[in-house]
């Protein structure tokens, strides 16, 4: 658009006032200048677009390289208590959490094994989990805890 712009103005110009070395050395100037701007600013355009794969690329892997060691982490031949202790443990260092709490959930209530990560504390163990932290999957008369027994606190 710029380069037919200035060509515009350079055929007016030539018609009105005659064409003149100075002149049409400005034209070409600002032609170049015109397109060197528009090739950098294509080039600027795919380097960004090339970083932001790349950064997507890192961030990818490093979500597969924390899952692989979650499952690394709560693998092996552990009894319930041992895995459960590990999954929560993995589990804080996975999405970062302030404390993770896991446990098994019998009519609203969590239960052993259980879990509280960082330290003592028996958090919800024994008392009645929130309407909200419960759910009923399809075609099935359980009653799941989803959020309360694996209950993430950022700091």
């Amino acid at each position: 658009m710029a380069v037919g712009g200035n060509l515009l103005a350079a055929a007016v110009n030539a018609l009105r006032d005659g064409l003149s070395p100075e002149d049409l050395g400005n034209r070409v100037v600002s032609i170049l200048a015109a397109l060197l701007v528009g090739g950098l600013t294509l080039r600027a355009r795919e380097a960004s677009l090339r970083a932001a794969r790349l950064e997507e690329e890192g961030r990818r892997l490093e979500r597969e390289r924390a899952l692989r060691r979650l499952v690394e982490a709560v693998s092996g031949p552990y009894g319930q208590e041992a895995f459960v202790a590990r999954a929560a443990q993995a589990l804080r260092e996975l999405t970062g959490a302030k404390s993770v709490e896991l446990g098994r959930v019998d009519r609203a209530v969590l239960r052993p094994p259980h879990a509280l990560v960082p330290g003592p504390g028996s958090g919800r163990l024994g008392s009645r989990l929130p309407l909200e932290f419960l759910a009923r999957p399809p075609g099935s008369a359980l009653v799941w805890g989803w959020t309360a027994p694996i209950r993430c606190s950022r700091a």
